[in-house]
Formats: structure tokens, sequence, C-alpha cells
């Protein structure tokens, strides 16, 4: 029984969304995932990269909790989506300026 069972679906590329207390939502990309065990390597905790870290145990299948089996999904954050809006002056008249714009998806 894992909190994190849904992590065995996983790839790499995905986006993972984080939220947190407060109803901010963060986005992040998986860059990587391991099975390590937790008797002989040390688990990642914290990374000073602002990378987000989701430790479970694993096989997602297991009978028994507890074994020392962990699944380790790592991912960096991602650059929110950004509206781009160029304005260009086109005209103007009576004092107003008259713009035609061009929005970019970053």
């Amino acid at each position: 029984d894992t909190h994190f069972k849904f992590l065995q679906h996983v790839e790499l590329g995905m986006t993972v969304e984080f939220e947190d207390a407060y109803g901010q939502v963060s986005s992040y990309e998986v860059t990587e995932t391991a099975v390590v065990d937790s008797r002989t390597e040390t688990l990642p905790v914290a990374t000073d990269s602002g990378a987000l870290v989701l430790v479970t145990c694993f096989p997602f299948d297991a009978i028994a909790a507890g074994g020392p089996l962990r699944f380790v999904v790592t991912a960096k954050p991602r650059r929110p989506e950004t509206l781009l809006v160029r304005a260009m002056p086109v005209g103007f008249s009576d004092d107003h300026w008259f713009a035609d714009k061009e929005v970019i998806q970053l």
C-alpha cells in the first residue's frame, strides 16, 4: 500500500503538477526515475535546483509494506507558459494610438 502508487505510470518528459496548501500550482517535468535500495543508497531529499523529488515504496504491488526498495521520481521546474504580446503602432486619430498586436506563445 503506497500513497504515491500512481507514480508507476509516470514517464520521462511528463508534466507533474503540485498544488501547495495555499492553492498555488507549480508544474514540473519528469527528468529521472530510479529504483534504489534504501539500505545501500542515499535517498535524495533536498536539491538546490528547485527540483521536486517524490519517493515511494517499491514494488508497487508489494504485499507487505516496509521493504528496502524505493521508487524515486525527480522532476525539474517547468517555466510557466508565457504569452508575449507585442504591440506595434499603426496610426493615430484624435490623440489615440491604434496598435496592431501579435501574440506569441513561448
